[in-house]
Parts: structure tokens; sequence; C-alpha cells
């Protein structure tokens, strides 16, 4: 491939810029030398989650979450299917787990129909959008602690059904 040393001098310059290592483009401050100063993942120290406090009674939150995707899948059973509870995970994990400023609930998720999808769309809109859940999230003031707030098995809906019905699983923010 002919552009990719190119890129890869752009991402170390990238890095370089990310990192504050270098202070011109020669010698051991260079882009070269900024890739080889970012460190790997494996180097990085494991985040440290606080526990989330939030008051128990928040978690009607999520149920209410859970019930409404319920009745959804009474008319659209797809709601379960592994593409669209991915992509309702992501959506849940822009706009709450780890926010992204400015972030818009998508039009689809990988519905049937768009009936479904705007169904779908309504159902996470109002979650993201219900004030206790900035509560909850000041509460939980970590990611991971997030996470395991919305990963909580012990929350069902009135069928029963738990998060990881409509969610899936995650280990990690």
């Amino acid at each position: 491939m002919s552009g990719g040393p190119c890129i890869i001098a752009m991402a170390a310059s990238i890095a370089c810029t990310c990192v504050g290592a270098c202070t011109d483009d020669h010698g051991s401050n260079g882009p070269a030398a900024a890739a080889r100063q970012v460190p790997s993942a494996g180097s990085l120290p494991a985040a440290v989650s606080a526990p989330c406090n939030a008051p128990s009674h928040m978690k009607q939150i999520l149920k209410r979450l859970l019930d409404d995707l319920d009745k959804i899948s009474e008319q659209h059973k797809e709601v379960s299917d592994t593409d669209v509870r991915e992509q309702m995970y992501v959506a849940i994990h822009k706009g709450f787990i780890v926010p992204e400023a400015g972030y818009i609930v998508p039009p689809t998720f990988g519905m049937f129909s768009s009936r479904g999808d705007r169904r779908v769309r309504e159902a996470i809109a109002k979650f993201l959008a219900d004030p206790d859940l900035a509560t909850v999230s000041k509460a939980c003031q970590t990611p991971q602690a997030r996470l395991d707030w919305f990963q909580d098995i012990d929350m069902r809906s009135s069928t029963g059904k738990a998060y990881d019905e409509y969610f899936g699983y995650s280990e990690k923010p």
C-alpha cells in the first residue's frame, strides 16, 4: 500500500500532539519517537471504579425501559435479535454509560419496520431523557459504575426479562 508510511507518520504526529511528547520534527522528538512513547493499553493501570451510590428507587427508570421494550416485543419480536440488541446497547453506551456530548439517538436500530425502529428510538430516548437518570449518572461517577448499575441482573421487567434480553452483556464500558 503506497500510503502506509504516511498514515503511520500521521498517526504518530497525532499521538505526539495528544501526549505532548514532541517539540520539533527531528531526532528523538520526531513522530516516530512519539509513537514509541505512547503507552500501550496493557501498560496502563486498570480503571478503578467507585461504587454507584444511586438510591435504589432509581432502578425504576431501568424497569420502565425494560417494560417499554417488552411492549414493543409484543408486535416486533426482532427487538431481541442480536443486531438490534447491539445497536440499542450502543445508544445506551453513548447516551449514558460513556456519554458523548451532543449525542442524538439514531433513527434506526435494525428493526424490520420503520414503526418498530420508531418505537425503539422513542423508548431509548425516553430513558436517556429521564431527569432521574441524571441523578443516577451523578451517583455513578465512572463509566464502569454506570455500566454495573445498568446491568443489574436482579432488575426485571414486568414479564421477568432482564437487561441482557435486550442489550446483551458487556464486561467493560
